[in-house]
């Protein structure tokens, strides 16, 4: 009995360490939402394009398929990442590598060649069966930098605005392959919400930085570190704002007329200048004393990624519903 519970903690000691731990479940909300947002955008423009996106079983498994892929992409991703920061991560992220230590670097190692293997046979089967040939390459540029983000011989991590570039695709180019899982068909709008979130992210990876920049310092090459946080935070302050307006200006384009769509732009202004305005008064005002915004740095990152990210998700579910 006792050896039996003994063998039911390791196994889900293995398996929190596997999945939430060195997994990075704090990131899966900013990691599915651009999916969720390409797979809305899609539906959307098959119906401008006069074809009502019915639900049934090819949609769904369709919808599935792609989400386990991005998912599938999450977890080789952060998983590459914590193999490859393994050293670094003991100075200041200790939970990352005992979880490494409980689950092995072999079979570390093994998961992330199992998640990107079947990963690319279910892309494959989405690409024949939507007959695009573009969801692979969206998958493999995904998946190409996700890798040389963090392992060497190129990772990117160790240069500044690349390290930036080379987190950022992974994320970003899942909403494009959502998008493309329910049309064919390319409309601006697609172009406007991946722009708005790329500057978006960039601008909120500024801050992200400025947040580590006292543990960066000395084992990171950001720009917080290279050019100084307050130019990270000066960047922030206009690329966070700037990715907001131009996907709501890109939904208004298409639904200018609604209502619904008049709403949904008010109410995320008004959010928007919520987060800004405490982002200059609590960080811009004393960014001269980093210990004063070095924690409030980290919650405006993780509610920009949160907030900010539902809310384009939000415009284009209310895009859906109006076209």
């Amino acid at each position: 009995m006792g050896s039996d519970l003994c063998t039911k903690n390791k196994k889900t000691g293995f398996l929190k360490a596997l999945f939430i731990i060195a997994g990075r479940a704090e990131y899966f909300t900013a990691d599915l939402t651009p999916y969720f947002i390409g797979v809305f955008l899609g539906m959307s423009v098959t119906r401008l394009n006069g074809n009502f996106a019915t639900i049934n079983l090819h949609s769904i498994i369709t919808f599935i398929e792609g989400l386990l892929i991005v998912i599938l992409a999450h977890y080789s991703a952060v998983h590459i990442n914590v193999l490859a920061d393994y050293e670094m991560d003991k100075r200041f992220k200790s939970e990352l590598t005992q979880a490494v230590d409980i689950i092995g670097h072999t079979r570390l190692a093994l998961f992330v060649v199992f998640s990107i293997v079947i990963g690319f046979l279910i892309c494959l089967h989405l690409s024949y069966s939507n007959g695009l040939i573009l969801l692979v390459v969206l998958w493999g540029i995904g998946t190409i930098f996700a890798v040389i983000y963090s392992a060497k011989p190129v990772r990117l991590k160790k240069y500044p605005f690349l390290g930036d570039v080379g987190r950022g695709v992974p994320l970003v180019i899942t909403m494009p392959f959502g998008y493309y899982l329910f049309t064919q068909t390319y409309h601006h709008i697609i172009t406007f919400c991946v722009v708005g979130m790329a500057i978006n992210l960039f601008g909120l990876f500024m801050v992200g930085e400025t947040w580590d920049w006292k543990d960066d310092k000395g084992i990171a090459n950001t720009i917080a570190v290279t050019f100084g946080y307050k130019v990270a935070l000066f960047i922030g302050l206009i690329f966070i704002p700037a990715g907001v307006a131009i996907w709501t200006y890109g939904f208004y384009t298409v639904a200018a007329t609604s209502k619904a769509m008049s709403i949904y732009i008010l109410i995320s202004l008004v959010i928007l200048a919520v987060i800004m305005v405490d982002y200059i008064l609590r960080v811009m005002f004393r960014m001269n004393r980093y210990e004063e915004i070095e924690a409030h740095c980290g919650i405006i990152t993780k509610v920009g990624t949160t907030v900010l990210w539902l809310l384009e998700l939000a415009g284009a579910i209310v895009l859906f519903n109006v076209i």
